[in-house]
């Protein structure tokens, strides 16, 4: 059995800086209703003994949290997000697309701070993911989590906004 072993660059501040948003407003969403957990990288996903793969973030709801392990999830988290590093191969984001698609992922997020674009995946009726709908307001709403919704353009903000202030705007408090 052959693992292909992928060179992981260092992030960005930029990078870390919207890891550390995402993984906060997510965990406010999960911890609302007892969903699940959130997990960060280096934390990984064991799809098969071939495919390996570790998303920035990981969301694992109550329903499959017997597949978590202390090193590992075996199979697909509910949610998961990559924010593309700084000078990545284009080419990779379709091949984890396909990856994540392959390995059951409900919903997946693609984030690339370089050049501001966030593409959001649901598996729809189709069993495929498939891009997901970001409203006239720039809102991508979770069908996942139904408490988190979040403004795309809250990513490229220099200052985003603070996790309360977000909390008061998804009504949660």
């Amino acid at each position: 059995m052959a693992i292909d072993v992928v060179e992981i660059s260092p992030i960005t501040s930029r990078h870390s800086q919207i890891l550390v948003f995402l993984a906060c407003i997510l965990k406010i969403a999960a911890d609302q209703r007892d969903a699940g957990v959130v997990l960060a990288a280096p934390f990984i996903m064991k799809v098969s003994e071939d495919l390996i793969l570790m998303p920035d973030m990981q969301f694992v709801s109550r329903d499959n949290i017997d597949r978590l392990h202390d090193d590992c999830i075996e199979g697909a988290p509910d949610i998961a997000i990559d924010i593309v590093a700084a000078g990545s191969d284009p080419t990779d984001r379709e091949s984890n697309l396909a990856d994540y698609d392959e390995a059951g992922v409900r919903e997946y997020w693609l984030i690339d701070p370089e050049y501001k674009v966030a593409s959001f995946y649901q598996r729809g009726t189709s069993k495929n993911l498939a891009p997901a709908r970001v409203g006239e307001s720039g809102i991508y709403r979770s069908k996942v989590l139904p408490d988190l919704w979040i403004k795309v353009g809250w990513l490229w903000d220099e200052n985003p906004p603070k996790a309360l202030v977000i909390v008061r705007e998804w009504r949660l408090s």
